[in-house]
């Protein structure tokens, strides 16, 4: 300051090494301003990555267990969709078994192969297969004997 009073060049120079340019240009000021705003913009953008980066791995630690949850939700219900439609097939096929167990011929089948019984009119004929065929005890069916009924023609 005392180079404003006295005006010595001599006592400016020292204040300005000391203190810097105690009187800034327009241009410098401008270009300090300029400095000064892209620092604060380069923070601010810096701060807004850091948030954002933040928020996505904040986001993806609580969704990420939710869609590795989903994703084996969405596994068992495949496996239980496949597990149905083959009970349902499994379910069709009983049921046309018991159709046609429901069936005349069915019973005229059981009751032919199972009691031996014949139609009204047929005639029952039996084999005995052991006498004829000697083979191994694997080969030869349960029953030592079959029966074959034959449809005699009808006389009315």
């Amino acid at each position: 300051m005392a180079s404003l009073v006295s005006g010595s060049d001599e006592l400016r120079s020292v204040e300005e090494d000391l203190y810097g340019s105690l009187v800034e240009s327009p241009v410098e000021r401008r270009r300090r301003l300029r400095r000064r705003r892209k620092l604060r913009r380069a923070h601010l953008i810096g701060s807004i990555k850091a948030a954002v980066v933040c928020g996505l791995v904040l986001c993806l630690w609580l969704y990420a267990p939710s869609l590795y949850k989903l994703n084996q939700i969405r596994g068992e219900i495949r496996d239980l969709q496949a597990q149905c439609r083959e009970w349902e097939e499994k379910n069709q096929l009983v049921m046309a078994d018991i159709l046609y167990a429901s069936s005349d011929d069915f019973v005229r089948y059981a009751a032919r192969e199972t009691l031996g019984l014949v139609d009204k009119g047929s005639t029952l004929y039996v084999a005995d297969l052991s006498k004829i065929n000697r083979v191994s005890t694997d080969a030869v069916a349960s029953r030592e004997t079959q029966a074959l009924a034959m449809n005699a023609p009808d006389t009315h």
